[in-house]
């Protein structure tokens, strides 16, 4: 089956061959579980309701995607100096790994002090571990894909991030049924706690696919003179020689500013329609159940036609689903906004980081991934400045900002950025 869908060949050795199937299967298990554990704390639905239940207001909900971003991409530019490819990534890759799994259970056993703490610092202490968890998944994120690029052949990626998605998506909607039932028949903390420690325990299933990868060395070593060029003056060689990756830090860095406007979603439908907090999980299902269909979709297309037209789509996306936010009179209209939500976080899953991977060779992949993040992640901060407006503007002018800064990176896309697929 794996074979079929892969469409893998038998023009390779048979010991390759057996290599690859097993880390297909790795990547698999890895990948959707990983999915399947973030259900139980999606970022983008359940946090911000845990900090509105806590008693945030709009500047810190604005906070959480801006902080997973920002540490989730910020680390890299320190470790790639010390991280240049090696003929294995696997150490580092597992280390930071385990600490990013760890930090939510920690979270987990925080919710639980929530009551004895002011809603202050409850506040400022899990923004604060929102941000480690995100640093210590980006300092295993670089080192995975190099691993993930050097076990998958270019014609296979798209789909395997679309399986692994999709796996991880259908066990998603579980998870956002069991989401629901938990915030609706247990009290506050210990619901959202509950949550947290089962997705920790998902992702230590994940962590145990991700240990079982079979790592092959580095077919091209890095001279030693290389691995001493500094990471900025080898990123200004880049950004200067580089036009079409230029565009595409500019798309990318308006896109991802039209996408902090998704911190509000759940809190917008929440107030506007005067729902429980255990709607949370009925959005995440809403999320998972459309990520069925469009991992699988996305994932073909970025095979067959490239990552750019996948970008293209996502920033569309974003523009949609505010627009729809603003639109929306009833809950059911609303629930839209999470199918073209899901489209984002899908896309970025597959494409985002895959058209980066193509802009360069793989000596250079880890520095390209680095540099990216580092240059368009800061721009998210915004969201802040969002946040603290929502008070004086209210949430109708954010969700047209979100509308313009996302059709701008859609303009870019299809008239500068071009396809580097070609060239395979």
């Amino acid at each position: 089956m794996i074979e079929n869908f892969f469409s893998l060949t038998e023009s390779e050795s048979s010991s390759t061959q057996q290599t690859l199937k097993h880390n297909l299967r790795m990547h698999i298990g890895d990948g959707s579980m990983y999915v399947f554990g973030l259900s139980f704390m999606a970022v983008q639905t359940i946090v911000p309701v845990l900090m509105h239940t806590i008693g945030a207001g709009s500047l810190a909900i604005s906070a959480v995607p801006v902080l997973w971003m920002f540490g989730a991409s910020i680390p890299q530019a320190f470790l790639v100096h010390y991280s240049v490819p090696t003929e294995y990534s696997r150490t580092p890759m597992l280390r930071y790994g385990l600490l990013h799994r760890i930090f939510f259970f920690l979270i987990a056993c925080f919710i639980l002090l929530a009551t004895y703490v002011s809603d202050a610092t409850s506040v400022i202490v899990l923004l604060l571990l929102l941000l480690l968890t995100a640093t210590f998944g980006s300092l295993g994120g670089l080192p995975w894909f190099h691993v993930y690029n050097k076990t998958m052949p270019v014609k296979l990626r798209g789909r395997m991030f679309g399986l692994r998605q999709f796996i991880g998506a259908v066990l998603g909607i579980c998870g956002g049924y069991i989401v629901n039932r938990v915030l609706s028949v247990v009290a506050f903390p210990l619901n959202f706690s509950i949550l947290f420690g089962v997705g920790f325990l998902v992702m230590m299933a994940s962590y145990a696919f991700l240990r079982k990868i079979i790592e092959p060395p580095m077919m091209l070593k890095v001279k030693q003179t290389e691995s001493k060029i500094s990471f900025w003056n080898e990123a200004k060689y880049i950004l200067r020689a580089n036009k079409n990756f230029r565009y595409y830090l500019f798309a990318d860095a308006l896109g991802l500013m039209s996408l902090t406007v998704s911190a509000f979603y759940s809190i917008y439908a929440i107030e506007k329609f005067h729902l429980p907090s255990s709607y949370a999980g009925t959005f995440t299902a809403i999320v998972m159940f459309t990520n069925v269909f469009g991992n699988i979709l996305f994932g073909w297309f970025a095979d067959h036609y490239g990552n750019k037209i996948n970008i293209v789509v996502l920033v569309l996306s974003s523009a949609v689903a505010s627009l729809l936010a603003l639109t929306a009179d009833d809950i059911v209209l609303f629930g839209f906004v999470f199918v073209f939500m899901a489209n984002t976080i899908t896309l970025q899953g597959i494409s985002r980081l895959s058209l980066v991977a193509e802009m360069c060779n793989e000596q250079q992949r880890q520095t390209y991934v680095a540099l990216f993040n580092v240059l368009t992640a800061p721009t998210m901060f915004i969201g802040i400045i969002f946040g603290s407006l929502v008070p004086v503007l209210g949430y109708t002018t954010i969700f047209l900002f979100g509308v313009a800064l996302a059709l701008s990176s859609a303009v870019i896309l299809l008239f500068q950025v071009k396809e580097p697929r070609s060239r395979f």
